[in-house]
């Protein structure tokens, strides 16, 4: 009986060191752990560098679109201030369309033959334009007395350009007075601008 015993102990013995014993789970390695490190590094750093070229692609398309507006925007000022010979513009400009006058006086200074010259060039040039002028008074004096006064340089002004071969029947004289300044100030800067002789040109009908 204790024979058997030993030997059965014995034998449980040689079973249980025959077999393998299940393994020890174990966690990464540190070669592993940096590997992955590497990895998510890479992957953020990626996802970064889209980010911000999808940013610069952005800036880059507002920046050109900035630009064309800009460019539409200045065509469209060189347009409105482009001058077309035989326009209202041109006349304005390349001749002028005011002359100056002194106080109470209707007399034409050197200043406004040298303007009225060039109305008369340009005028001549474009035979089918007619011309409405019209004489103005600072507001000093009456109603009246100024109402005259722009009648007296209207004519003035008509008197010269025909002098220089404009057709009388083109220009028409009308006076204001000092009903429509120029200038609403008061003192000399806006008076010297309120006397003054205007020509209109009169847009040929049809």
């Amino acid at each position: 009986m204790k024979f058997r015993l030993i030997t059965a102990l014995t034998v449980a013995i040689a079973l249980a060191a025959c077999q393998t014993p299940d393994p020890v789970p174990t966690g990464p390695t540190a070669e592993e752990l940096a590997a992955q490190r590497a990895a998510e590094e890479a992957r953020r750093a990626e996802e970064a560098a889209r980010a911000e070229a999808a940013r610069r692609a952005a800036e880059a398309e507002a920046a050109r679109r900035r630009a064309e507006e800009e460019a539409r925007l200045a065509a469209e000022r060189a347009r409105a201030n482009e001058i077309v010979a035989g326009s209202l513009r041109d006349f304005e400009v390349n001749a002028g369309n005011r002359v100056y006058f002194d106080y109470d006086q209707f007399a034409l200074r050197a200043d406004a033959r040298e303007v009225l010259a060039r109305q008369a060039a340009w005028l001549r040039s474009y035979p089918q334009m007619k011309a409405t002028i019209e004489g103005h008074a600072d507001e000093r004096g009456t109603r009246e007395y100024n109402i005259a006064l722009g009648v007296r340089r209207a004519q003035a002004v008509k008197d010269f350009l025909v002098s220089q071969g404009v057709e009388a029947a083109r220009l028409e004289t009308i006076s204001y007075g000092k009903e429509r300044p120029i200038d609403p100030g008061t003192g000399e800067a806006a008076w010297s601008r309120n006397r003054n002789g205007h020509t209109v040109l009169v847009t040929p009908q049809g």
